[in-house]
């Protein structure tokens, strides 16, 4: 099913639904997808984070949106979210800085991450991310993934069988925080994970079978 064992799984947090939208922060979850790894361990070693200024974008002409924003600030995301993604902070950095700062980080685990497998939900967030990179910033050579390699997690669930949350409850993963992207992506990761292994897809070392 993959092109290897190693498999990355992102999340954007935005200020648009389109391509073209301001982009707060990205949260990357790359790890051999047929180790058994618990959530904190894929937050605390396997996980990328990079929150981005927003003023830089609106300026280049990416877009935000009133609804958007609207829903950042009601009660359906919680401080802790906004805090992550939504509130400006001194070290915010440049999206100049994205490409290379994910490439490296990547190298450092030795992961090229134009050979492997990258996915997210429902084509939301790579797309977000390449038209930053190939449009805003005209430097479509150095988008770090192959677009060829891009995939949605959600229906990879659903040609499995499952529902697009995986069998996986949040309410059993402590300190799990919706809409910081380190957490969403962690999260998706395991649901592949779960989900592939249940269809034979893969087989993880120590899996407990019932």
């Amino acid at each position: 099913m993959f092109l290897g064992n190693m498999v990355g799984v992102g999340d954007c947090e935005t200020l648009c639904k389109y391509s073209d939208a301001i982009v707060l922060s990205f949260g990357f979850t790359v790890a051999d997808i047929t180790k058994p790894l618990t959530f904190k361990e894929l937050i605390e070693y396997h996980t990328f984070f990079f929150k981005f200024k927003a003023q830089e974008q609106l300026n280049a002409g990416r877009k935000s949106s009133s609804d958007t924003l609207s829903w950042w600030k009601s009660d359906k995301v919680s401080d802790e979210a906004r805090k992550v993604s939504l509130m400006p902070y001194d070290t915010d950095r440049s999206m100049t800085e994205f490409a290379d700062a994910l490439k490296m980080w990547c190298h450092e685990r030795g992961v090229n991450l134009r050979d492997i497998d990258v996915c997210d939900r429902n084509l939301f967030d790579f797309s977000k991310l390449a038209h930053m990179q190939d449009i805003t910033l005209n430097d479509h050579k150095n988008t770090p993934w192959h677009y060829h390699n891009v995939f949605d997690v959600t229906s990879v669930l659903k040609a499995y069988g499952a529902g697009r949350y995986g069998g996986i409850d949040v309410n059993d993963i402590e300190g799990f925080c919706y809409h910081d992207p380190r957490h969403d992506s962690a999260l998706d990761w395991l649901r592949l994970q779960k989900n592939a292994h249940e269809a034979g897809a893969i087989t993880v070392e120590g899996w407990p079978e019932e």
